[in-house]
């Protein structure tokens, strides 16, 4: 089961070791202006422990495109009561790197109960949204800045959390690793207790993960969301996946916490309703004629 969670990256203090930190029920927070360029290097070497556990196959490897099928529950607080209210919905999802542009996007959700469908796409540049049978169309008005917003949003939390599949590919010249507290998680409904640590990097700021297990297993990823808010993906049932001449330890579950707040719950459909660098073309993307 993918229990989905969310991402984009957070400020921080840390010195030699963390300041600051501000614990909450679920780990600890760092806030602040900078992060100091002093290195630890525990926590280098736990990092590049994760990172090997990780992924399997010696040669370099980048995720290209991303596919996957999943049943979700979407949590959201009911607008006349304010209780926290359930859907259920299945969501196919399509995500694509690209050298010139932003990276595209669609996601197509059906909700069983009220038979309704959405599909939003992101082609790199422009937004498009299509309601049930109705003509597809773009996303230019002022009307349509939420949904705009919201698929930003999306596009956002998919490329965090697959920059984090290849933990390796963070490890560039100049990154300096830092240790943070321990955090209490139960990914898949088992209590473990995870190891903080936290990356930055010259280019493309900082990364929150945390690890598991004599092996380091990564099992979550803190970040903020583009509404300014904390937001962290517990990850669960990790299966192997191949890909080409690589073996990648895959979450079939994302949970996705903003704050102490469980807002989605993902499961993978099936064993192969994960897909990487499947080869996914351009008219997945563009808005449909």
């Amino acid at each position: 089961m993918i229990r989905l969670l969310v991402a984009a990256f957070i400020p921080f203090v840390v010195m030699a070791q963390v300041a600051d930190s501000k614990p909450t029920s679920r780990g600890t927070h760092v806030d602040g202006a900078a992060v100091s360029a002093v290195n630890d290097p525990a926590a280098q070497a736990l990092f590049a422990k994760a990172s090997a556990t990780q992924i399997k196959g010696e040669s370099a490897f980048e995720v290209r495109d991303f596919q996957a099928d999943l049943e979700a529950t979407i949590y959201e607080k009911d607008k006349d009561t304010g209780e926290q209210a359930a859907r259920s919905a299945h969501l196919t999802q399509f995500f694509r790197f690209n050298a010139t542009s932003r990276p595209s996007y669609r996601s197509d959700r059906f909700e069983p109960l009220t038979k309704k469908q959405v599909t939003k796409g992101f082609d790199g540049n422009s937004h498009w949204m299509k309601l049930g049978r109705e003509p597809a169309r773009e996303l230019i008005g002022r009307e349509d800045q939420e949904d705009r917003r919201s698929t930003t949003n999306e596009v956002n939390r998919t490329t965090d959390m697959l920059s984090c599949l290849v933990l390796r590919n963070l490890m560039v010249e100049g990154a300096t690793y830092h240790t943070l507290g321990s955090l209490v998680l139960t990914p898949g409904g088992k209590s473990v207790r995870a190891q903080g640590i936290l990356l930055r990097r010259p280019k493309g700021g900082l990364i929150e993960i945390w690890v598991v297990g004599d092996d380091a297993s990564l099992v979550a990823l803190r970040r903020s969301s583009d509404e300014g808010s904390k937001e962290l993906l517990v990850m669960s049932q990790h299966r192997p996946l191949v890909v080409g001449s690589h073996t990648i330890s895959m979450p079939y579950v994302i949970e996705s916490f903003d704050g102490d707040r469980l807002i989605l719950e993902a499961r993978a459909s099936s064993t192969t309703a994960i897909k990487v660098n499947s080869g996914i073309e351009d008219a997945v993307f563009s808005l449909p004629r």
